[in-house]
């Protein structure tokens, strides 16, 4: 929209630059959501303030995205491991529009707003921050670390431009770019039906020459797939036949972040495994010929969320396992489950069903449909109302020794 207004700053736009001087021209630029899903168009807005006539010769925004991961390996850490890929490396061009020849446009003082719309690529990883530098080991004792001076990252950034024609006092034309750089986050997209689809259900059977066996049994709600910031929903079974009490059951959130790279030419790629969340079943002494069945509810600490899973990127990738350990006497029966956490978009209303998407909030679960399905199939009875409370899952404190 070319028609000038009174030249003042708009609220609520992030400003490029801020100078003294009262004849300076201003660059400011909002998204619709700083959330964003891939194949989803996004909308914004470019504010110009021109306190003084200006010659623009060119308006528009650069899109980018890179995925970046650096570590240093061997018994010297001399072996530098990098690699990056870019997923968007686009310009739109606002004036003069794309496939328009090049222009000059005069502008008078006032306050000019450009809207612009750009349709992120399909299949984008999701947005990756690497908060963490420490050294770690693979499974072949090759010491690595990551390196503190350049985190690994995939990160998304729209950057706006106005290039602005001056005048030297020799005549001679010069060019000066006025720039404002925003990041936005971008969530993988999830499919609609895996926030309503069956539970996910994980075994492990332990035989005894002498004793008989134990049947273990691990069930998480909806697939294994959440909300980010949102409860998982575990049932845990447990059938004993044998003459071995299951005596103590802990659950193990860990997340698994995989970084790939080249040194030399040649792949490269360790793992580093984080524990989230521990907590431990309370009330647990499971006799000869008893069975047992327990719902537990895990939650991030308060003030955390567990971070999205990144599933499509080439150099990154984040995943999460449930490690449910049934301790027998002095060996243990382990049930992993694996995980996905999901980061949820407002630009993104058709990948939510419509009954989990009138109520979304902190507070959403799925309790009372999944709790009927699991009375339902249960081999042990269920008791009604609800199984959940505090008194089901010990928590240890922050800083407590595990």
């Amino acid at each position: 929209k070319m028609e000038p207004k009174s030249a003042v700053p708009p609220k609520n736009l992030e400003m490029a630059n801020q100078p003294a001087n009262p004849t300076a021209t201003y660059l400011f630029m909002g998204l619709d959501q700083q959330v964003l899903s891939p194949g989803k168009p996004v909308d914004g807005v470019l504010v110009l303030v021109a306190n003084r006539p200006i010659t623009v010769s060119k308006i528009g925004v650069t899109w980018y995205g890179i995925e970046f991961v650096s570590w240093r390996q061997g018994l010297t850490q001399t072996d530098l491991c990098e690699s990056n890929k870019w997923w968007i490396a686009k310009r739109t061009g606002i004036f003069p529009e794309d496939g328009s020849p090049a222009g000059r446009k005069e502008f008078q003082p006032g306050t000019y707003t450009f809207p612009f719309s750009y349709t992120l690529p399909a299949s984008l990883p999701g947005s990756f921050e690497d908060g963490d530098s420490s050294l770690v080991f693979s499974t072949n004792l090759i010491p690595r670390t990551l390196d503190d001076k350049k985190r690994s990252y995939i990160r998304y950034t729209a950057s706006s431009f106005v290039e602005v024609v001056t005048k030297a006092a020799d005549g001679t034309e010069k060019t000066a770019n006025l720039g404002q750089a925003k990041d936005f986050t971008v969530a993988e997209l999830f499919n609609r039906s895996d926030l309503i689809s069956e539970p996910l259900v994980q075994t492990a059977k332990q035989e005894y020459i002498i004793g008989g066996h134990i049947n273990c049994g691990v069930t998480v709600a909806n697939g294994g797939v959440i909300l980010s910031g949102n409860i998982l929903h575990v049932r845990l079974d447990v059938d004993n036949q044998s003459r071995y009490p299951v005596d103590q059951i802990t659950l193990t959130l860990n997340q698994i972040t995989t970084f790939r790279a080249k040194l030399n030419e040649q792949p490269q790629e360790f793992k580093r495994t984080k524990q989230v969340l521990l907590v431990g079943v309370k009330g647990v002494d499971i006799k000869e010929n008893q069975r047992f069945t327990k719902c537990v509810k895990l939650t991030p600490k308060q003030g955390h969320k567990w971070s999205p899973s990144v599933t499509l990127g080439e150099h990154i990738g984040v995943s999460y396992e449930l490690v449910v350990n049934f301790f027998v006497i002095a060996e243990n029966i382990e049930v992993k489950v694996p995980i996905r956490v999901c980061q949820y978009s407002l630009l993104n209303h058709d990948q939510v069903p419509e009954k989990i998407e009138a109520d979304f909030g902190p507070e959403l679960d799925f309790t009372p449909d999944w709790l009927a399905k699991l009375r339902s199939e249960a081999d042990v009875p269920l008791p009604e109302g609800d199984p959940y409370g505090d008194e089901n899952v010990e928590t240890p404190a922050e800083g407590e020794a595990q």
